[in-house]
């Protein structure tokens, strides 16, 4: 029985040290320009969300993603928070709450239900741009953002940008289907 269980204890062994230390690297670019912080003002233009992550591997079920989910005003933020992620949760939700599209997509969906999954495989779909390889195994990813789709409207940054929308980024590192210390932020994008 131990030799059953003992590929299933290491496999959560390495998530939970992989994890170890987590913090969030993200930011915002636009026109070559990079913002972070939890407070930033861009143009009415397209940008990207640039982050570290690591390739999601289905095979291992290292399911590495960056979930982004939106609002344009800031009350739903407060589903972003430390804890359990629990069906409960409109937006991050466990089971069937990301928006899984096939390829990359370059729109925003403030304000519905669920969240944006993005992943990037090394020999398969692809929903950010690489940027980079990192040390350890990690990549830095950008996904292009030109679009918001507002009440089932489809509307460009460059001319309808609403005033604000705020960001709500998660990078589960460990794995444990739980919001920790320095794996998430709330960003408050203005645009000019």
């Amino acid at each position: 029985m131990l030799r059953q269980l003992l590929p299933g204890l290491c496999l959560g062994l390495s998530h939970l040290l992989e994890g170890q230390g987590a913090s969030l690297r993200v930011s915002l670019e636009q026109g070559g320009i990079t913002h972070s912080g939890k407070a930033v003002t861009l143009a009415r233009a397209p940008f990207e969300l640039v982050f570290e992550s690591r390739p999601y591997e289905i095979d291992t079920r290292r399911w590495y993603a960056l979930q982004v989910g939106s609002s344009l005003g800031k009350r739903r933020t407060s589903w972003l928070r430390e804890g359990p992620l629990g069906l409960d949760n409109p937006i991050f939700g466990t089971g069937g709450t990301g928006f899984a599209a096939n390829g990359m997509y370059e729109e925003l969906m403030p304000d519905y239900d669920g969240h944006h999954y993005i992943t990037w495989e090394e020999k398969g779909e692809q929903r950010a741009l690489l940027r980079e390889r990192l040390p350890g195994g990690r990549i830095r990813l950008a996904w292009p953002i030109s679009h918001v789709l507002v009440k089932d409207k489809r509307l460009a940054l460059a001319e309808n940008a609403p005033g604000k929308i705020y960001l709500m980024v998660l990078y589960d590192e460990n794995l444990n289907d739980s919001v920790d210390p320095g794996e998430y932020e709330v960003i408050k994008v203005r645009f000019r």
